[in-house]
């Protein structure tokens, strides 16, 4: 990776954190805040994709420890604690859309059959 990539993606997280504490006065489930967090997520793709349970991991860790912790108060001091509460909620609110779509797949597949039967018992 060239320095200016690096670069690049380091301009990159610093726009989400920055989007993410312009957020904290509307709460971590606002709108605001869930776009800070989908820009933090999607951000992390240069490296690797997280899952559900990593991403309140990092959060968490975030807050809990002292040395991530002491980082992100030089950005802001409420950022890790707003971080953790954001992130839980962009899981949660990310697990209801998967639920749904799983739940309309099955439904459209339960559909697809029952034309397929409909058909055998034509033919």
């Amino acid at each position: 990776m060239s320095a200016a990539e690096k670069s690049r993606i380091a301009d990159e997280g610093n726009v989400a954190y920055a989007a993410i504490v312009a957020a904290i006065p509307f709460g971590p489930a606002s709108p605001q805040a869930q776009a800070g967090v989908e820009l933090w997520r999607k951000q992390m793709d240069y490296f690797w994709t997280p899952k559900k349970e990593q991403l309140l991991a990092l959060a968490e860790m975030y807050s809990a420890d002292l040395r991530f912790k002491a980082n992100f108060d030089q950005i802001d001091p409420r950022l890790a604690e707003f971080m953790k509460e954001a992130v839980g909620e962009y899981v949660k609110r990310n697990e209801v859309k998967r639920k749904k779509r799983k739940a309309k797949n099955q439904r459209e597949i339960g559909y697809e059959l029952c034309l397929m039967e409909e058909g055998m018992k034509k033919g």
